[in-house]
């Protein structure tokens, strides 16, 4: 009897899948955690107050939230790759328009289309988690992929410290959102779905988008 989808084997490529996904987790977290870095510089420099400053952060979670018990059936119906990139994309795109905003408003309006943008990360992660590891080493999988979280915050708060002090945080915004496009791309390209991952209503044999991988 064959295998059901769930129980394929781990191979080499479903650990390139949890880089990507881990990958995909660490540039939105960078995107979301910049602004707390860049507070102290961008603050003073747009006339903010610490109160409005900080409802710039408030800002992602109101979309994310929103977004993250949405999105789940959107997952499910066009799959977890399509849905990730888009993910990526439109998280790096909302992230590269911030300096040049022109007023809090608009910066408020960015931050929260970041957050809604960044919404359907888990289910997504969830899915490919499914589909590419067997219960065995699904734990280990996952907590793997949601690393990215931690990763996106030591890029946001070490590295772009630095940069943020020396160019300035608009280039730290804008080298946010450079590599968070950059991973929607490589993504988009890269991640394979399979099994419990198939976009519901797909009319495909099972391993046909998996062969030879």
């Amino acid at each position: 009897m064959k295998p059901s989808p769930a129980e394929e084997p781990v191979s080499f490529y479903s650990w390139v899948i949890a880089v990507l996904c881990m990958a995909t987790y660490a540039v939105s977290f960078l995107c979301r955690d910049t602004w707390q870095t860049a507070i102290p510089v961008a603050a003073p420099a747009l006339n903010l107050s610490m109160t409005a400053a900080a409802g710039l952060m408030t800002a992602y979670y109101i979309g994310y939230v929103a977004s993250n018990f949405l999105t789940g059936p959107i997952v499910d119906r066009i799959g977890p790759r399509k849905m990730l990139a888009a993910a990526s994309l439109f998280t790096g795109l909302f992230t590269i328009l911030i300096p040049f905003a022109g007023n809090y408003a608009v910066i408020f309006l960015l931050r929260v289309g970041a957050g809604i943008a960044s919404g359907p990360l888990f289910a997504g992660v969830v899915k490919f988690q499914l589909a590419w590891f067997t219960q065995k080493v699904r734990a280990t999988a996952m907590g793997f992929m949601m690393s990215g979280i931690v990763v996106g915050d030591m890029i946001a708060s070490g590295v772009f410290a630095p940069i943020i002090q020396n160019k300035g945080w608009q280039t730290a915004f804008t080298y946010a959102g450079a590599a968070t496009l950059a991973l929607a791309v490589i993504f988009y390209v890269f991640a394979k779905e399979r099994g419990p991952a198939l976009a519901g209503g797909a009319k495909k044999e099972a391993g046909t988008e998996t062969k030879g991988i």
